[in-house]
């Protein structure tokens, strides 16, 4: 049994043949340390306000409403870490 799509890939599944159901979906290709840099890169890369403290509007779709609360903490712990290094 694969277990992710990126195996599948790797074996010479059919991309076209891969159907993988919704809640699957993030445990399938998903990882938390993807997740994690791309909202450290969203961050660091983002258009800010002036002052640039405030981040540009965005919208991030998630697969499920606990990937949507993994990022809403990952956003805050990168927050805290910008803060404490003197960085916002």
């Amino acid at each position: 049994m694969f277990t992710n799509v990126y195996e599948l890939l790797f074996y010479g599944q059919d991309v076209d043949e891969i159907n993988i159901e919704g809640r699957q979906l993030e445990k399938t290709v998903g990882n938390k340390g993807t997740n994690t840099l791309i909202v450290k890169e969203f961050m660091e890369e983002s258009i800010k306000d002036v002052n640039g403290a405030l981040l540009g509007k965005t919208i991030f779709f998630c697969a499920t409403k606990a990937h949507a609360r993994y990022l809403e903490g990952v956003f805050e712990f990168i927050e805290r870490l910008y803060y404490r290094a003197g960085e916002g």
